[in-house]
């Protein structure tokens, strides 16, 4: 399964949702013919009501990371891109039951691939 996530930043702080107890990057499966842009804008739309990224400052792209999908334990391969956002956060929507951005240090129960791509940033200093 091929996911696209957005790395989204603010102030040292990284955006995460919480789905079915775990928390993880805003994004998801990308859908036949979609662009990235088009996967990531689709899925912070109807995960945060309405939430639009800046298709001009968005979309660089960070790294591929393999791994496990949290909620089906499917493997999945996700390629992770930095976001700006255009408007402020919407609410997190039904499928998503909360959203905020955290420092690298938190204890939140984040999935293994979640760590990983934190982990990741952390030793290149971004977060």
């Amino acid at each position: 399964m091929k996911v696209i996530n957005g790395i989204v930043l603010e102030d040292n702080r990284i955006l995460l949702f919480k789905k079915n107890k775990i928390w993880i990057l805003p994004g998801g499966k990308i859908e036949e013919g979609e662009t990235p842009y088009e996967c990531l804008s689709r899925e912070i739309k109807e995960e945060l009501s309405g939430t639009s990224i800046n298709k001009f400052i968005c979309l660089d792209y960070y790294k591929k990371f393999s791994g496990i999908f949290p909620h089906s334990n499917m493997p999945i391969d996700v390629q992770t891109y930095f976001v700006k956002l255009k408007s402020p956060l919407g609410n997190a929507s039904a499928e998503i039951s909360d959203r905020k951005y955290v420092p690298y240090n938190n204890n939140l129960n984040l999935s293994s691939l979640t760590k990983n791509i934190l982990n990741d940033l952390h030793s290149y200093g971004i977060i």
